[in-house]
């Protein structure tokens, strides 16, 4: 019995299709394991309007996610984005995902016009 090992980078040396036209069996197990990966993505896209943020201040926005349980990975992302702005996302709660907006500057409030914060959950 031979063990067959896996990374969750792409089997490049390896062909991808048999003889018979089907995927060989590490092309067939790296697919498995990115369809797997991509299951277990939760997305939530919301439009918000932040008001202004205070140098140094932080401002906080909650997103309902279907699925998404305390202890799964967060994302978020905003479009459009500022220089002195980061943010932060977690699951505060089943469902729910916090994304915290955190102005980094020291001198200058942050105001940006509204737009689309979108949030990924990851399964743990």
């Amino acid at each position: 019995m031979s063990l067959f090992s896996f990374t969750s980078e792409p089997p490049l040396r390896e062909d991808m299709a048999g003889r018979d036209g089907r995927a060989s069996r590490a092309w067939h197990v790296w697919f498995s394991f990115v369809a797997s990966r991509l299951s277990k993505a939760l997305i939530a896209a919301v439009t918000v309007d932040l008001g202004p943020i205070s140098p140094l201040a932080r401002q906080s926005v909650t997103v309902t996610v279907p699925g998404a349980a305390v202890g799964d990975f967060a994302i978020a992302s905003f479009v459009p984005a500022s220089a002195d702005l980061t943010m932060m996302a977690h699951v505060s709660a089943a469902e729910t995902v916090t994304v915290w907006f955190l102005n980094l500057s020291a001198a200058t409030t942050v105001d940006l016009l509204p737009g689309t914060l979108r949030v990924r959950v990851e399964k743990v």
